[in-house]
């Protein structure tokens, strides 16, 4: 297990909640 790729993975993790929230916003807002 390289820290690097701990580093990298974790940081795509957090890219991807974010994602996930944005859709989720887009999602509430079309629907109202």
């Amino acid at each position: 297990n390289l820290p690097v790729f701990k580093v990298k993975e974790s940081s795509v993790r957090r890219r991807y909640s974010d994602f996930e929230w944005l859709r989720n916003e887009l999602e509430r807002d079309s629907k109202v």
